[in-house]
C-alpha cells in the first residue's frame, strides 16, 4: 500500500475489466465486493445488501477469476457476516487460502435503517461482528479497510486500529440509478471533519476515507477536501457504473450518426444539383 502520505484512491469493481482499468488509472487498491458484481449484472448497487444471492458465493466467484488473477495491486475482498456462517475464524481461513490481501465489511448493516440494524446487531450479524471478523483479518496481518456511516461506527473501528475506515454516505446519486442527492457538499465536508479527527484523537495511523452520496465527480470530491482533512476516496458506481453508461450511450449516438452521414451528404449533393441545373 502507498505511504501515509499519499491520497489513497480505491475502486469497488465488479470485473476484471473495470479492476484492469482501474488499475491502468493508477488505483492504489481494489475492493472485489458483491455490489460491484451486481451493478455489472445491470442491477443497482443496493441490490447487494437484498436476499437475492449468497454474498460470499457470488463475491468469491468472480473475484477469484476475474480479480485477483489479473492485478497487481492490492484485492480486499467482500466478507458477509450475515449468511450461515459467521465465525471470524472461518471467515478469514477462506481469505487467507484464496490469497486475498485484505478484508472489507460488505454487504454491511450500516446500509439498512436503524431498526434493522438493531435486530441484526442482537442475531450476531451487525455491525460489532463485521468488526471482529475485521480484526481477525488483521491479526493474520491482512489489510483491513472498515465501511461506517456514523461517529460511533466509526469509533469502533478507531479502537480497532483497522487500517482503513471509510465513512460511506449512501448509495450514489446520478445516473440511471442513481439517487437523488439528500446530503449537500458541504454537510458531507462538516461530518467528514468532525468524524476523521475523532478517529484520527483515538488512533493516529489508521487512514480515514470517504464514499458515496452527493460525491460523483472529481469536482465535487475536491470540494470536499477542500474543507476537511481526508485520507482517500473509494469510488464503485462512480468509477464502474455511472462512466459505463455515459461512455457507452454517448458511442451509440455517435456511430449513428456516422451511419446517417452518407444519407445526409446525399441529399445535400442532390439539393446542389438541382440548384445548379436550375441556373444552367
Amino acid at each position: 500500500m502507498p505511504t501515509q502520505d499519499n491520497f489513497l484512491i480505491g475502486a469497488a469493481v465488479g470485473s476484471g475489466l473495470a479492476a484492469s482499468a482501474a488499475e491502468r488509472g493508477g488505483a492504489d487498491f481494489l475492493l472485489a465486493i458483491n455490489a460491484g458484481r451486481m451493478r455489472n449484472m445491470g442491477s443497482p448497487s443496493a441490490a447487494g445488501i437484498l436476499p437475492i444471492a449468497d454474498a460470499t458465493q457470488s463475491t468469491m466467484s468472480f473475484s477469484k477469476d476475474e480479480v485477483l488473477s489479473r492485478s497487481f495491486i492490492p484485492v480486499l475482498v467482500g466478507v458477509n457476516v450475515m449468511g450461515y456462517s459467521n465465525d471470524p475464524v472461518q471467515i478469514i481461513d477462506d481469505v487467507v487460502q484464496q490469497g486475498f490481501d485484505g478484508v472489507v465489511n460488505f454487504p454491511s448493516a450500516i446500509h439498512y435503517p436503524s431498526s434493522m440494524q438493531h435486530i441484526l446487531e442482537r442475531g450476531n450479524r451487525g455491525v460489532g461482528r463485521e468488526v471482529e471478523v475485521l480484526k481477525e483479518a488483521k491479526s493474520r496481518g491482512l489489510k483491513t479497510l472498515f465501511y461506517c456511516a456514523n461517529r460511533t461506527q466509526a469509533r469502533l473501528g478507531a479502537d480497532a486500529c483497522l487500517d482503513m475506515i471509510l465513512l460511506n454516505f449512501g448509495w450514489n446519486a446520478g445516473g440511471a440509478f442513481g439517487h437523488t442527492a439528500s446530503t449537500s457538499l458541504e454537510e458531507v465536508a462538516f461530518k467528514t471533519l468532525e468524524i476523521g479527527r475523532f478517529v484520527k484523537r483515538i488512533n493516529p495511523d489508521t487512514r480515514f476515507l470517504l464514499e458515496g452520496g452527493p460525491i460523483v465527480t472529481s469536482q465535487d470530491l475536491e470540494r470536499v477536501v477542500e474543507l476537511a482533512d481526508v485520507d482517500g476516496y473509494v469510488g464503485g458506481s462512480t468509477i464502474e457504473r455511472l462512466p459505463m453508461e455515459n461512455a457507452v450511450g454517448n458511442l451509440i449516438a455517435a456511430y449513428r450518426q456516422a451511419g446517417n452521414r452518407k444519407t445526409n451528404f446525399s441529399t445535400s449533393e442532390q439539393n446542389l444539383l438541382r440548384w445548379g441545373h436550375d441556373i444552367g
